[in-house]
């Protein structure tokens, strides 16, 4: 399975959240995902939560010259890398637009979904 056409090229930034949850995610050796030129991981020193990593994961962008467009996923399986050419192609189109995808459901503690959040 291809996940990018090869006129998309990905520098991939992993923000370790400290997450005990074991990732479901491609192993990025996979053929279909030869369009990543770059890898990279940002460890956070403790598990502030998912929203605050990318939150975090994005100042780090913010900071950086060589960007053209982010694309924020989850790498628990959750968000599916299938997606990533229709979501570039829709980005392409709309330059000043911000794209969203939307999934049927995400899985959250029931803590996380009561809004509980410290």
């Amino acid at each position: 399975m291809r996940y990018c056409r090869e006129d998309i090229t990905l520098s991939v930034v992993a923000i370790d959240d400290g997450s005990t949850r074991r990732s479901e995610a491609p192993d990025v050796g996979e053929p279909g995902l030869s369009c990543i030129c770059r890898f990279e991981v940002v460890r956070l020193a403790t598990n502030l939560g998912h929203q605050r990593a990318i939150a975090i994961g994005l100042v780090q962008l913010a900071a950086r010259s060589d960007i053209e467009a982010v694309l924020v996923m989850d790498s628990d399986g959750e968000d599916r890398p299938e997606e990533i050419e229709a979501l570039v192609k829709a980005a392409r189109a709309n330059p000043e637009a911000v794209i969203l995808a939307e999934r049927s459901k995400r899985s959250e503690s029931p803590g996380f979904s009561r809004g509980n959040i410290c």
